[in-house]
Order: C-alpha cells, then sequence, then structure tokens
C-alpha cells in the first residue's frame, strides 16, 4: 500500500518567533481501503529540534480535515482525528510551526 502524501509550507520563509501555516495532505489509490486498516496513529517529525507531533486515531466520523494546531518549543504536540478514510478520499492535515530556531525545517513521517 501506498499513501501519497505532499507537504506545503504556506511562507518560504519567516523571522524567528513567527507562525507559519503547515499543511500535509494524505491519499491513498482507489483501490486501497484505508477504512480497513486498524492503526493507532501517525508520528510526524522534524528535520531540526522541535518536537514531533503525534496524530493519534480519533473514534468519531470520517474528517477530512484535520487541525494540528501550533507546532512548537519543547512541548510535543497531540492531535486526535479520523485515520480511516473512503478509497481516493483527501485527508488533510493543518497547522501552524513556529521559527524558534534558525534554519532550514524538514517534515518526515514515521
Amino acid at each position: 500500500m501506498k499513501v501519497k502524501t505532499t507537504l506545503a509550507f504556506w511562507t518560504s520563509a519567516a523571522e524567528l518567533g513567527e507562525q507559519i501555516p503547515l499543511q500535509i495532505t494524505l491519499e491513498c489509490d482507489s483501490n486501497v481501503y484505508i477504512s480497513e486498516l486498524d492503526f493507532s496513529s501517525i508520528l510526524i517529525t522534524f528535520s531540526d529540534d522541535r518536537p514531533s507531533c503525534t496524530l493519534h486515531a480519533g473514534d468519531g466520523d470520517v474528517e477530512s480535515i484535520i487541525d494540528l494546531g501550533l507546532i512548537h518549543g519543547e512541548e510535543v504536540s497531540k492531535s486526535t482525528g479520523s485515520l480511516r478514510w473512503s478509497p481516493s478520499q483527501r485527508v488533510v492535515l493543518n497547522g501552524m510551526i513556529q521559527g524558534d530556531l534558525e534554519g532550514e525545517v524538514k517534515v518526515c513521517f514515521d
């Protein structure tokens, strides 16, 4: 199974302390039924010293947009959302990161 991911920082650069919007989209092929898979969380990590963000599975209805909130500082960010979705459905994770450190930031998925 392959999950297509797309990442967008809506601002190409930020000053220290400035918050910038971040958007991650997740989508499976039309023949993959992710609603039949049982997993409890997605871990989003960053290339700098920023703490990871964990998206835990919720019991609610399937959501197309999930809010990750503000990701910054030394505090691990935790959010809850539906991790089961229909074939060809796109799930959008929206959040903000704060430029606490100087340098480039990359996002990784585990």
